[in-house]
């Protein structure tokens, strides 16, 4: 099985963006693969390779993305709210839940903006691969034998660690990391699964919109 070789790609990804990316420490200019950090206003951190052109790219293959909770996090929950408790089999099935909704997204997403969705890596295509790192479900609604309503301020926050590739030589052009949190409105809210995936649908829609963008306006340029 390449599962193995999957998570060893997906660490080193997580290192690269983070790289002394510890409390109080400042970002480097350079990240542990060779690309530059280029400022992006809508995004926490942006690294470009040198003489990249996103521009050139009107093909993506959009990689099936790894998901990782938040560390910890079923433990915190379980310890922290009465009446909820998740299994590793829950935890499995909301990682392979968000997996799936964060590629359908991104396909349909690049799709409604006019790239052709390829279906293998290859010459001249761009390699997406939207990973989601942190995921911090503040109240998910695991189905049970007896129903147990959820209520937050807040759906969570999750983190995109986002890793563009030439489709021909699978070297990385642009790494992206960048958290959004679901605003807290100083009231409690009902929450299902069906809501907290609509919460997350709206921040994922907007990062595959900011990915569409930085290509058709050459933003991300080495």
């Amino acid at each position: 099985m390449k599962q193995p070789i999957r998570t060893l790609l997906f660490s080193a990804v997580i290192c690269g963006l983070s790289a002394v990316a510890l409390a109080g420490e400042a970002t480097p200019n350079v990240n542990e693969n060779g690309l530059r950090k280029v400022h992006d206003r809508h995004l926490d951190e942006v690294y470009v390779a040198p003489a990249s052109r996103l521009s050139d790219y009107r093909t993506v293959y959009i990689e099936q993305p790894a998901v990782q909770f938040r560390k910890n996090w079923a433990r915190d929950l379980n310890r922290s709210h009465r009446g909820t408790v998740v299994y590793p089999r829950d935890e499995q099935e909301l990682i392979e839940d968000y997996a799936r909704l964060t590629h359908e997204v991104f396909t349909e997403i690049m799709e409604k903006r006019g790239f052709v969705i390829a279906e293998s890596r290859d010459e001249g295509t761009l390699v997406v691969r939207p990973d989601i790192v942190d995921l911090d479900i503040v109240a998910p609604d695991i189905p049970r034998a007896q129903r147990v309503d959820v209520y937050s301020e807040s759906a969570g926050r999750m983190t995109l660690a986002l890793t563009l590739e030439d489709g021909a030589t699978g070297k990385p052009v642009v790494q992206v990391s960048d958290m959004k949190e679901d605003p807290r409105w100083g009231y409690m809210e009902w929450r299902t699964r069906p809501s907290n995936y609509s919460d997350a649908r709206r921040a994922l829609k907007s990062w595959a919109n900011s990915l569409a963008d930085a290509i058709e306006d050459g933003r991300w340029t080495g």
